[in-house]
């Protein structure tokens, strides 16, 4: 089976979310494929489209190339022309230029296709339509060049990451049941880090992720000060992990 991957997120300046899920993902199909598959391995196409890649890119794609059974399309056209292109002309539409039997979107970033029933989409949350509020202008911006509804309605197949994600795609976007699968995202092993385990005696709740409004740290910090008061969480110790984001003054 011949699939696509778009791996255009890992083009971003700091790894998030989104590009380590996309990262990991690739890392452990071939992974299995290799151990599991022997010679009659799957073949991937990954979609690295780029007019300059970014060096986390590069990285990756270099490390990625070492596959037979791996190859890297790259239009080397802008991105943001490309996705204006989509939305609105409906071309370049990808499987005309590629041929795969599954064309596999790790996020919402808008492809054309002419047999839209063999894209895989996953959707992590709808946030972005419930709270615009905690989006740039610039995030937002780019959630309507997504054409994010026109990708969801016309996916073969979409990927909830969560219940509540599956949800709310049926009521607030009216997607039918039957077409979502909730497939939960995986544990990085990167996390069970010994400097953590060693640094002290201390129990520890950890953050990890943008600090930035949407993700309301605010309200852990001051839930975190109320629990300190109690005897019993007197030796509890907030660690707080991220890059610095959006409106993160405040925090």
């Amino acid at each position: 089976m011949v699939t696509l991957i778009d791996i255009r997120s890992l083009s971003t300046k700091y790894v998030s979310g989104i590009p380590e899920y996309t990262k990991l993902l690739v890392d452990n199909l071939l992974a299995l494929d290799r151990a599991q598959l022997g010679d009659q391995k799957n073949e991937y196409i990954l979609f690295a489209n780029e007019f300059r890649p970014s060096r986390s890119l590069r990285k990756v794609i270099d490390k990625w190339r070492n596959y037979s059974n791996v190859q890297i399309v790259n239009f080397k056209i802008p991105n943001r022309f490309l996705d204006l292109s989509s939305r609105f002309f409906s071309f370049p539409r990808i499987d005309h230029w590629v041929k795969a039997d599954i064309f596999y979107s790790p996020h919402l970033n808008i492809l054309s296709f002419r047999q839209p029933q063999k894209h895989l989409l996953t959707i992590h949350d709808l946030s972005f339509i419930h709270y615009p509020e905690f989006f740039s202008l610039s995030r937002r911006l780019w959630h309507w060049r997504q054409g994010y509804r026109r990708q969801i309605q016309e996916a073969g197949k979409i990927i909830a990451v969560s219940d509540f994600t599956k949800a709310d795609l049926i009521d607030s976007l009216g997607v039918a049941e039957e077409k979502i699968t909730r497939i939960y995202p995986g544990v990085n092993p990167f996390y069970q880090v010994q400097s953590f385990t060693d640094r002290a005696e201390k129990p520890f709740l950890l953050y990890l992720g943008a600090l930035e409004p949407r993700k309301n740290i605010i309200a852990l910090i001051k839930a975190f000060n109320i629990i300190k008061q109690k005897k019993k969480f007197s030796d509890l110790e907030l660690i707080i992990v991220g890059a610095r984001g959006w409106l993160d003054d405040k925090i």
